[in-house]
């Protein structure tokens, strides 16, 4: 089994992926994003280097390719987020259809497009500001 750390960077990139695909009605599919460094919709699931931690985000540090976890319009209309949204749409008949072996790899999929851009892609947490909370 991998250690704890990485199940929790795969947990949240899995709840980033759920969290996109039932958010609205998915647009009709589309080939993924140009940005997609691989070129295709598959990967090498065992090719995906988990980091051991999510990041937390500072506004200074957030690039296109990140996804950022949170609600909101800020979040909604990041480009990473945006990209993650087609990415998910376009594999969303796939997911409907699948079992959890194929839930489970196309969430790996995923991921490892986001991580292989240029520059890599992130999951990203807020980074709480204070003792207080968000």
């Amino acid at each position: 089994l991998p250690p704890q750390e990485d199940l929790d960077e795969a947990a949240l990139a899995a709840a980033a992926i759920a969290d996109a695909a039932s958010a609205a009605p998915p647009p009709p599919p589309v080939p993924p994003s140009p940005i997609v460094a691989t070129g295709t919709t598959t990967a090498t699931p065992l090719a995906v280097a988990i980091p051991p931690t999510a990041p937390r985000y500072a506004e200074s540090s957030i690039h296109r390719h990140d996804v950022l976890s949170g609600r909101g319009g800020y979040v909604n209309a990041h480009p990473g987020n945006h990209h993650l949204r087609t990415l998910c749409a376009y594999r969303k008949p796939e997911w409907d259809a699948g079992n959890n072996a194929t839930k489970r790899r196309i969430a790996i999929e995923i991921y490892g497009m986001i991580r292989t851009l240029q520059p890599p892609g992130r999951f990203l947490k807020k980074e709480l500001s204070g003792r207080g909370g968000g």
